[in-house]
């Protein structure tokens, strides 16, 4: 579709909803760029920061698992531009973004990631320079083929200290606990003939947990295995796993938490279990939610990005009522609702993949409007609540803000 049929589609929707009379309500694709939108359906506000005026068509965020946002909210990440936190005007292009460069939890100045699947690096963003890059490992000396930071799901443990790493090893699956603050391996296994099977490995808040994600398993399954920092195997937590994230409940015990359906148990919606094997699986939000009144929670994305604000997980549901929300991980099934983002989910990029900042105030998701074939944008949501409190997660770790010098 060009942009003229763009124009023109967005032109004849803006001035259908006009004639219908909706007031309050998030205004999509038509909202101009960097101008604030109160949704007094939500009493939420909502911004789009990105244009087709100033970048390329359908920059957006990469997914519910990677915050935009660094360690205080001044900068933002999406795609090649960093953006200031606040205002969301760009600051600066960087040099080979990708899916596998992270914000530091407590640095705001610092991003880790891979570079050529090969050099774990420490970029610090110079914002009137030259960012400085330093290479804290090369994987390739580990007899890693590849090496990835998920792929692309992955994340470090909450006080920077840990993250897991795939590399492919011939035709077996190599998986290492990398520790960046001691700059060493401090586990690793071998899983033979399993790199073609499995989707992605990941680290859990605390350090203390990895989980695989499987393609496929011998007996027919696409389970979901968790196994501790040291490379053990432990348990299997699902036959088949739904879109999710690791979380913390608000007991402070790790959990993943999912949404979709759970064959095995024959229940879904919003969904978790313990990494440690304890208690049954609780369902937060119930399968048929969204024909009730609910939120929805039939399919779309989980993220527990919001270490600042543990015991919750953001939701962006991909059936009606589509919508972006947080839940309490109590089992309680309370819910705070912040907006509808209206995408048609299809092609992939108009996903809308919420995802929240550190304390959970913003959440930034992408959206096409419900226009199919249009543009994507992303559009970010201030839930008006108060900002980055300092909060101990699993392991006695305390998250605060520490700036580079």
């Amino acid at each position: 579709m060009t942009q003229i049929n763009r124009t023109i589609i967005g032109f004849l929707l803006s001035t259908f909803l006009a004639t219908m009379n909706i007031s309050g309500a998030w205004a999509g694709p038509m909202q101009e760029y960097l101008k604030k939108t109160y949704d007094s359906n939500f009493e939420t506000s909502i911004t789009r920061v990105t244009d087709i005026t100033v970048m390329p068509e359908n920059t957006r965020h990469y997914y519910s698992l990677n915050n935009p946002w660094n360690a205080d909210d001044s900068l933002m990440k999406i795609n090649k531009y960093i953006l200031d936190g606040n205002d969301y005007k760009i600051i600066k292009e960087w040099a080979k973004p990708n899916r596998e460069k992270v914000w530091s939890h407590r640095d705001p100045k610092v991003i880790y990631g891979m570079n050529d699947a090969r050099y774990l690096q420490k970029i610090t963003i110079n914002l009137s320079g030259n960012d400085k890059v330093e290479v804290l490992h090369d994987f390739s000396k580990d007899a890693c083929g590849s090496a990835r930071i998920g792929p692309a799901k992955g994340n470090l443990s909450n006080d920077d200290k840990y993250v897991a790493i795939a590399c492919k090893y011939g035709t077996d699956l190599k998986v290492i606990v990398y520790d960046i603050q001691n700059n060493k391996i401090e586990s690793q296994t071998v899983l033979k003939d399993k790199w073609s099977d499995f989707k992605w490995v990941g680290m859990s808040q605390s350090g203390n947990y990895v989980i695989f994600d499987w393609h496929a398993w011998p007996d027919g399954t696409k389970p979901l295995h968790v196994y501790g920092r040291d490379l053990k195997y432990q348990r299997k937590l699902y036959d088949y796993k739904q879109h999710g994230d690791l979380c913390v409940d608000t007991n402070g015990n790790e959990i993943w938490v999912g949404i979709g359906w759970d064959i095995t148990s024959k229940t879904g919606g919003v969904i978790s279990k313990r990494l440690d094997g304890v208690g049954p699986q609780i369902v937060h939000v119930p399968w048929d939610s969204g024909e009730n009144g609910g939120p929805g929670a039939q399919g779309g994305h989980v993220s527990c990005r919001n270490i600042r604000r543990p015991g919750w997980a953001y939701v962006s549901s991909k059936n009606k009522p589509k919508e972006i929300y947080a839940v309490k991980l109590d089992g309680k099934q309370i819910v705070e609702r912040y907006a509808n983002h209206n995408s048609t989910y299809s092609p992939y990029i108009a996903e809308a993949h919420g995802a929240p900042n550190q304390s959970g105030t913003k959440i930034i998701f992408a959206s096409d409007g419900g226009i199919k074939d249009s543009s994507v944008y992303d559009y970010v949501i201030n839930t008006n609540k108060e900002t980055l409190p300092k909060v101990t997660t699993p392991g006695g770790v305390t998250i605060d803000v520490t700036p580079t010098n």
